[in-house]
């Protein structure tokens, strides 16, 4: 009787303790799928409707940021950023005055 006793205060220490762990995992989860859903609505995510990247940011338009210079080719497909833009439009300045 004694070890029945002591087995089943193990059992249920051990399902305390389970018990606590699963609690700690479903927080766990709880803050990944919040980190988550930080991430999804701060990210440029592609918008399946315009079949395009998107950057509305809660319903407003946003700029993108530290673009690279891409190429200028014609075949290029790359994005070109403000300063690409502006030293055309410097070349057209000079170039129509």
């Amino acid at each position: 009787m004694d070890q029945n006793t002591t087995d089943i205060a193990a059992n249920t220490t051990n399902i305390t303790q389970n018990s606590t762990a699963i609690e700690n995992l479903n927080t766990s989860v709880s803050d990944i799928n919040t980190s988550i859903t930080g991430l999804t609505d701060n990210a440029l995510l592609w918008d399946e409707d315009i079949g395009a990247f998107s950057a509305n940011h809660g319903g407003s338009t946003s700029k993108i940021t530290n673009v690279a210079a891409g190429a200028l080719s014609e075949d290029s497909t790359d994005a070109v950023n403000g300063s690409q833009l502006y030293e055309t439009n410097q070349k057209v300045d000079q170039n129509t005055s």
